[in-house]
């Protein structure tokens, strides 16, 4: 197996010459088992700078997982991060969210097993779909709002709401949605007092981008951007100035219901946007608030065939894509060493 990991391999080996004790990250890991003792490894399923996720499997019951594999070596400030992750995941335990199964650690890596979601990304099943209407879009917002209404009453905010971080349980028709990576997760109490500039920039809340204190309203906010984008297929800060434009824009909550790209979206649903969307987080409501609109519990959602949101979402979900791909090779190359040159990709209509 080990053939398999040579640099982790030899990290371990290093490592093996000095005192664990203090090696050690996470309180709640299993360090007398080996990972690999207890999965069988299988494909690659996503590679970061730091950290790669594999599609495993448990050796006593046979149930396939993503097995997300952080490797410590010259990671030391990422710490923290890694156990406010561990520590959120290990309170939650809910439908709509990602279950962690299991976390091991041993001197130069943390394992963080996770319940395996074989549906897909958000965007990437939408435009799949042969049917595809508000009361889609509603049931998205209704199933998220349901892991968000549940992690706020657990204190957790999740603070990276995004499309990439929904997810499809499994491939049927009515599949489960599932709310993942909580790597920016915060655990907060009365006296916590959130600042951290942190997220996906597109979809980051005014007072983040300002470095305002700022609360679980912050995850309403990113959802109401990705309802946007699922009722009318693009995203509603675009600026040609690029990121500065698009920060200018959020700050000042200005976004528009355009025509002719909003001309079949129900009133209620953008209703329901605005509210989410508002400069102002107290005017938002809280998840459990706004799970109570009846247009997110499909009473009043349109069953009408979005055929032209549904080729924008498609369009915009390839841009992004190759954005994220640009990204993943500029931030591995950056590790490497300078880059010979690089194109940036701004989002378009």
């Amino acid at each position: 197996m080990w053939k398999r990991f040579p640099k982790a391999f030899k990290g371990k080996m290093m490592m093996m010459q000095q005192p664990s004790q203090d090696r050690m990250w996470i309180d709640q890991a299993k360090r007398k088992d080996d990972f690999y003792s207890s999965y069988v490894v299988d494909t690659v399923m996503g590679k970061g700078v730091t950290s790669t996720v594999y599609r495993c499997k448990n050796k006593a019951t046979g149930e396939f997982c993503a097995a997300k594999v952080i490797e410590k070596m010259g990671q030391g400030k990422r710490k923290k991060v890694i156990s406010c992750e561990i520590e959120a995941l290990l309170k939650l335990d809910h439908q709509n969210i990602i279950k962690m199964k299991d976390i091991f650690e041993s001197p130069t890596e943390v394992y963080i097993v996770l319940e395996l979601a074989v549906g897909g990304e958000l965007f990437d099943r939408i435009v799949k779909k042969g049917h595809y209407s508000e009361k889609e879009a509603a049931k998205v917002c209704y199933e998220v709002l349901s892991a968000l209404e549940y992690s706020h009453a657990k204190n957790i905010v999740h603070r990276d709401i995004k499309p990439e971080n929904i997810l499809y349980a499994s491939t049927s028709d009515d599949s489960l949605i599932k709310i993942s990576d909580f790597g920016f997760a915060k655990t907060v109490d009365d006296d916590t007092i959130m600042r951290t500039f942190c997220g996906t920039i597109g979809y980051c809340a005014p007072e983040v981008v300002l470095k305002k204190p700022y609360t679980a309203a912050v995850d309403l906010w990113s959802l109401g951007v990705v309802l946007y984008i699922l009722l009318c297929g693009y995203e509603p800060f675009w600026d040609e100035d690029g990121e500065a434009g698009v920060t200018r824009k959020i700050v000042r909550a200005e976004y528009e219901f355009e025509s002719p790209y909003w001309d079949d979206i129900s009133e209620p649903a953008k209703e329901l946007v605005t509210q989410l969307m508002s400069a102002d987080p107290d005017k938002r409501p809280t998840a459990a608030e706004a799970l109570s609109n009846p247009w997110v519990q499909g009473h009043i959602a349109s069953d009408t065939h979005l055929q032209r949101t549904q080729d924008r979402i498609r369009e915009f979900n390839a841009k992004r894509i190759f954005r994220a791909a640009g990204k993943a090779v500029m931030a591995v190359n950056k590790v490497r060493g300078p880059i010979q040159s690089s194109h940036s990709v701004s989002p378009e209509k």
